[in-house]
């Protein structure tokens, strides 16, 4: 057995990246093409190596998937989720809105979620049925009960980028301010600490989500799809979330 909690492994485990993303933030380094807008560069492996050899020393029967790896599933059904910067786009142009993100998933369900941004220090964290943590304090979802008052932060895969933009257009004048720009794990963050209210993506990657969507549950927000159906982990795709007070709203505008 680990001398070390996997809560406390994974929060390790991102912090680790710290210094490998803050020395290297904001200055020229090479990147490569994944496909037509996604990059990835020298830091992302850097920083997906040394979270894999945290988690693995600890736990060495888990899993490990990470985004730039080659997966690594066991049998025993538990295995890691990693992001090792969820916004290389944003990293790579000098935009500090990205992070870390690490799941943990156990018979098929997120079971331990961290997020954590090295550069503004914050750190979300989660263990299922604990609540959510922003550091050391207790995170929860706004109580904003209307649209009109609402932060709504949407985003899309590369290739979906235009039905994103239809949207916030159909929200329009509907909300206080619709968003896009930061990362995927960054804007789910936003909703458990009750910065934004509600988050709609299309087409979303499970490394992305998959923290996050633990994060909103144990900060007392709901989670769907866009036709208000459980959202299934490593099926469905597109994803609303929200505090939970405007969730039958939202689902009307999407419809």
């Amino acid at each position: 057995m680990s001398s070390i909690s996997e809560l406390s492994c994974a929060i390790k485990a991102a912090k680790s990246c710290e210094t490998i993303i803050s020395t290297s933030f904001r200055k020229s380094m090479a990147y490569e093409k994944k496909s037509a807008q996604e990059v990835v560069t020298k830091v992302d492996f850097a920083c997906e190596n040394v979270i894999k050899k945290i988690l693995k020393k600890s736990f060495p029967d888990y899993g490990f998937v990470g985004e730039e790896t080659s997966p690594e599933l066991l049998e025993n059904g538990c295995f890691w989720i990693v992001d090792p910067i969820d916004g290389t786009t944003n990293f790579l142009h000098g935009l500090p809105c990205f992070v870390v993100s690490i799941c943990l998933i156990k018979n098929n369900e997120p079971v331990i979620g961290v997020i954590f941004d090295p550069i503004h220090g914050e750190l979300f964290s989660t263990e299922k049925g604990k609540g959510a943590f922003l550091n050391k304090t207790n995170a929860f979802v706004s109580k904003t009960p209307d649209l009109a008052d609402c932060i709504i932060q949407f985003n899309s895969a590369y290739n979906h980028r235009s039905e994103a933009g239809a949207l916030i257009q159909k929200f329009g004048d509907k909300v206080r301010d619709p968003q896009m720009g930061r990362s995927t794990a960054l804007q789910m963050a936003d909703i458990c600490c009750g910065r934004s209210d509600a988050f709609i993506k299309i087409e979303a990657k499970i490394f992305d989500l998959l923290a996050g969507i633990l994060l909103i549950k144990e900060a007392g927000g709901k989670i769907t799809t866009f036709e208000g159906k459980e959202f299934k982990l490593f099926k469905d795709k597109n994803i609303v979330a929200s505090n939970g007070k405007i969730h039958e709203a939202l689902l009307n505008e999407l419809k």
